[in-house]
């Protein structure tokens, strides 16, 4: 399995400029940028690391909050059911005529 197929339901971790407000993806330090991307070091250095270090901290701490409080989320935009409850039918939601799975 790639990891593109692995962590597709995975929310990117996009910081933003302290300066401008602009926010990009960080692919990591052995992805390598296209042909119209900066070079990483400019990457790195328009943005500060204490800056990176922070957004990312935070980050961590928004998704833990969000996998201590339970809250599971049908996926489907029509369903929007919500329960702490884990359905012994694995992630499949519950709802009458709903065919979602219930995601974090």
């Amino acid at each position: 399995m790639s990891d593109a197929e692995r962590f597709k339901n995975v929310e990117r971790f996009t910081p933003s400029c302290r300066h401008c407000g602009q926010k990009g993806e960080v692919e990591g330090v052995t992805a390598r940028a296209g042909a119209s991307d900066p070079p990483a070091s400019q990457v790195l250095t328009a943005r500060p690391l204490a800056s990176l270090e922070w957004q990312l901290v935070c980050a961590i701490r928004r998704h833990a909050r969000r996998y201590i409080d339970g809250w599971l989320v049908c996926d489907d935009s029509a369903c929007g059911a919500r329960t702490r409850m884990m359905s012994v039918y694995g992630r499949r939601c519950l709802q009458v005529g709903c065919h979602g799975t219930m995601v974090y």
